[in-house]
């Protein structure tokens, strides 16, 4: 009896454990999100993996904040950059942000100031993307990371917008 006892509450304690770190995640996230994106979010959802936190700008519109690091994580002249990228409820690219990178400052700024992460938005869908002189490397990497991202949200574009309906229904 005492061995079952012991078993159910270290179940239950591993349960509490790992809801409380998912929760610390979803917060994680929704903090990161709100420094780069002014709107109000109706919150964090997750799909296959790839969590997102919510927004709805208009009524049946969603717009979506994912991080690059629950998709691929590839490394740079230094090391690993992370992008913020705000989507559209098609996965169309609204904005791109580097929200934290191992390389220097000196380069995260160049790129950060060239205009190269506005060349991701939707209105410039399908043109060469030009890389950043002085941070080859890691512009490459940008463009590598948002290359791999899309074919991904894409296909989970869908998926997304029913659970973010999901979620508006529950704050109505």
């Amino acid at each position: 009896m005492k061995k079952i006892l012991l078993a159910v509450t270290c179940g239950l304690l591993a349960v509490l454990l790992l809801t409380n770190a998912g929760a610390r995640e979803f917060d994680s996230l929704l903090s990161l999100a709100g420094n780069y994106v002014e709107d109000s979010p109706l919150g964090v959802a997750c799909v296959d993996s790839i969590r997102f936190v919510v927004y709805e700008p208009e009524p049946e519109s969603f717009r979506y904040f994912v991080v690059s690091d629950d998709f691929v994580k590839l490394k740079g002249y230094k090391g690993y950059t992370s992008l913020g990228v705000l989507l559209d409820d098609k996965a169309e690219i609204l904005d791109v942000w580097i929200v934290s990178s191992d390389d220097t400052r000196r380069i995260v700024n160049k790129i950060k100031h060239s205009g190269m992460l506005e060349q991701f938005r939707s209105t410039s869908k399908g043109k060469q993307i030009k890389h950043v002189t002085g941070a080859t490397v890691t512009s490459q990497v940008i463009c590598k990371t948002i290359g791999q991202m899309l074919p991904i949200l894409e296909s989970k574009a869908e998926a997304m917008r029913e659970a973010s309906a999901g979620m508006r229904d529950i704050h109505e």
